[in-house]
This record gives C-alpha cells, sequence and structure tokens, in this order.
C-alpha cells in the first residue's frame, strides 16, 4: 500500500486518476470529490503504514485535516516490526477502535494500557485454508489447506 499514489501507480494530483478509479469503483466522480473537504487532500500524500501513529499524535494543524485518525487496524503483523514503540504505544492508546486480526494474540493487542476498544480477531493459518494468494511480486498462488 503506498501513501502517494492510487492503485495501479495512478499519481494523486491527476484528476484524470480519480475520474478513472471512481469508474472502476462504480462511483460518480463528484460523489468521490464530495467525500473530501477539498480537492486540495486529493493531490495531498498520505503517511507510508510504519508512519501511521503520525496520524494519531500529530496537531490537526501539520496534519492538514480537521481530524486526527481514530482507528487502527493490524491485520497479520504485530506492532514491534514498527519503529518508534514510543510512539506507536502513545497511539494506541490514543485511539477510539484498535482491531488486531492474528492467529495468535499480539504485542498489539496487549502493549496499549487500556480496558476496551480493542478488538482481537482469529485469522486462519496458510495451513488452515484453501484459496488463491497474491505475494509481493504478484504472483497468484493456489494453496490447499493442509490440515
Amino acid at each position: 500500500m503506498l501513501s502517494n499514489t492510487l492503485p495501479g501507480y495512478y499519481g494523486l494530483g491527476v484528476n484524470s486518476a480519480y475520474k478513472h478509479w471512481s469508474n472502476v469503483w462504480g462511483v460518480e466522480h463528484d460523489w468521490m470529490k464530495s467525500r473530501f473537504k477539498d480537492e486540495k487532500i486529493m493531490g495531498k500524500k498520505g503517511f507510508t503504514v510504519a508512519r501511521w501513529y503520525e496520524g494519531v499524535l500529530m496537531d490537526k494543524k501539520e496534519l492538514g485535516q480537521d481530524v486526527n485518525v481514530h482507528a487502527a487496524l493490524y491485520w497479520g503483523h504485530s506492532c514491534n516490526s514498527q519503529s518508534q514503540m514510543d510512539r506507536v504505544k502513545k497511539a494506541l492508546d490514543k485511539v477510539d477502535l484498535l482491531v488486531d486480526i492474528d492467529p495468535f494474540v499480539t504485542t498489539t493487542s496487549i502493549l496499549p494500557d487500556r480496558k476496551d476498544g480493542v478488538y482481537i480477531l482469529p485469522a486462519a493459518t496458510v495451513y488452515e485454508q484453501s484459496g488463491s494468494v497474491t505475494n509481493s511480486n504478484r504472483d497468484i498462488q493456489w494453496r490447499n489447506p493442509g490440515c
């Protein structure tokens, strides 16, 4: 997931890119534009996955939007794979909703000092399900369950 492009490496600042993806997603381009406070935000780069916590902790003036990030979703990796754990922990404590999807309870679920707003959901491992998967070099593979 890249923070500086639309899917397929379409540029953020190109209006035709949003028109293309609006068509692909089956929504009107005007509706897509209405989802943003103003069109300048449509061309603004987002955060990298590794620095998601900045959207929670950053001052709204620096952030360039009216609200901070209110939720975090971890799926298949734990937060201890990220740098600046002190800032990650502050963000995990601050978000309204934290969802951790993993076969096992991870650091993401137990690190925050909170008693609510954390949801731990099970995930099937590769050995438990069949289906197609796409790896990081975009090869599609078929997997059969092992158990």
